[in-house]
């Protein structure tokens, strides 16, 4: 016992040699890394079922360090492929992220965080003449910067907490399944989640995916809570999810308020009144004092208003036609460039087109990339996921098809489906870059991989009954 003691002490005495001296780039990282080991156990043990405390350990923790190692091994390798994306600062050599969107947000973080060290609070003008890349700047740009003001520019950094968000998720689809589903789809879940390729290439990217996968997850983990059981406790998750999740993917947020709304209506249906009344005031309370119609984006004081949706969120003039489906096509039509772009010169302004598109939008939802169109190295990495969901989606649907038939199930865990259902198809509809889709469909794929799991354990329950 005296040796382990002893043992712990010099440990000690070292780390805090090495964090006297060692520069805080350096110490981040690790930080970060020591933090969410400690982060990730402290929530298992709190909320994990007794017998599941092992296993939920095992793969939150394996999740984890996939996602570090590959960062790791990610970071590297782009480093060395986009090194025309370096920026030079102060005669110093900065590093990029791994894809383009991943290196605007570092480095328009990094310019940022260094005005911010100068003790200069810039007005919008300042800063947009000041970013690297892009004409507007949004809430990530901002998370970047506040990470590098605190800890310096570390890339890695950012990364590992992409990489510590992506592991929480795991945790939190283990408590969205224990509430709706048995045991063994619970723990399909969580296992198709912590080793998902996609959902580990993600995590290992200066993007918002990893971070907005995690509000979803928690602020659907809260409302579930509260249609079990009303606890105070379950208002904080769903209170905190929404609101990060106003500033961070507001559409994302504004579909997942009105998926709850509509869950809300469905109980009041199965006469759970009381229950439903307090969501319903908590609910409006929450839209009014967040006010997500006209909210302050990041600190440039540009309004969100609904007729200027669309020239926000793309940051182009408004186009000549101002209907719903002329701003939908408009909206489309930026978002379909590149080497990846899916029919960027379909016409969706007239209701004949965009009926014609939408199927053909939900099938590059479901099935894109497709492993033979591969155009970037991130979707040559995708091919081998996609072979395997080619297989798993009649699973997907077989589990939402008796998801929807068990009425308690439905009554209960709607929220998911009108979330899914909806997000689906504005992606499907707006994305008009495969890699695009495929990164903003990683948002979901949690959630899907529930019902695959559902899907796939009912279908071999049932197999063995007719035996």
């Amino acid at each position: 016992m005296s040796k382990n003691i002893n043992y712990f002490i010099l440990l000690g005495f070292f780390i805090g040699i090495v964090s006297a001296f060692a520069p805080m780039e350096a110490l981040s990282p690790l930080a970060v890394l020591v933090c969410g080991l400690l982060l990730i156990v402290l929530l298992v043990m709190l909320f994990s079922r007794q017998e599941d405390i092992k296993f939920l350990l095992f793969f939150c923790l394996t999740g984890f360090s996939i996602r570090i190692l590959s960062s790791v091994f990610f970071l590297n390798l782009f480093n060395l492929i986009n090194r025309p994306w370096d920026v030079l600062y102060l005669g110093k050599i900065y590093p990029s992220f791994i894809e383009l969107d991943g290196t605007t947000y570092g480095i328009n973080g990094f310019l940022i965080s260094r005005i911010w060290h100068m003790g200069i609070m810039p007005d919008k003008n300042t800063l947009l003449n000041s970013i690297y890349f892009g004409t507007i700047l949004g809430s990530y740009d901002y998370w970047n910067a506040m990470v590098f003001y605190f800890t310096g520019y570390s890339e890695i950094t950012v990364v590992f907490i992409n990489c510590l968000a992506g592991s929480l998720s795991i945790l939190f689809i283990y408590l969205i399944s224990g509430f709706l589903f048995t045991k063994r789809v619970t723990r399909l879940s969580v296992i198709l989640v912590a080793l998902w390729p996609s959902l580990v290439f993600y995590s290992t990217q200066s993007t918002k995916e990893p971070i907005a996968t995690l509000l979803v997850c928690m602020a659907i983990w809260g409302v579930l809570g509260l249609y079990h059981r009303f606890y105070i406790f379950y208002i904080i998750p769903v209170i905190a999810g929404l609101k990060a999740l106003l500033y961070l993917r507001y559409e994302t947020a504004i579909l997942l308020i009105g998926a709850i709304a509509l869950s809300l209506g469905i109980i009041i249906l199965k006469r759970l009144k009381v229950i439903a009344i307090i969501l319903i005031l908590l609910l409006t309370v929450t839209i009014i004092k967040l006010n997500p119609f006209q909210l302050s984006y990041g600190q440039l004081g540009i309004m969100k208003t609904v007729p200027q949706l669309e020239g926000f969120l793309l940051f182009k003039p408004p186009v000549a036609d101002e209907s719903l489906l002329g701003l939908v096509n408009y909206m489309r039509s930026v978002r379909s460039e590149g080497k990846l772009a899916f029919m960027p010169d379909f016409d969706i302004s007239t209701p004949l087109g965009f009926l014609i598109y939408l199927p053909l939008g939900i099938m590059a939802f479901l099935f894109a990339p497709f492993p033979w169109q591969a155009g970037s190295m991130s979707q040559i990495f995708a091919a081998p996921e996609m072979i395997v969901w080619y297989f798993l989606v009649p699973f997907l649907f077989y589990g939402v098809f008796h998801f929807y038939r068990d009425k308690e199930m439905i009554s209960k865990g709607s929220v998911i489906l009108i979330f899914i259902f909806a997000s689906g198809l504005l992606m499907a509809v707006l994305d008009g870059n495969i890699g695009t889709l495929f990164r903003h469909k990683s948002m979901l794929m949690p959630l899907l991989l529930l019902f695959v799991s559902f899907g796939f354990i009912r279908k071999k329950e049932q197999k063995i009954c007719h035996l």
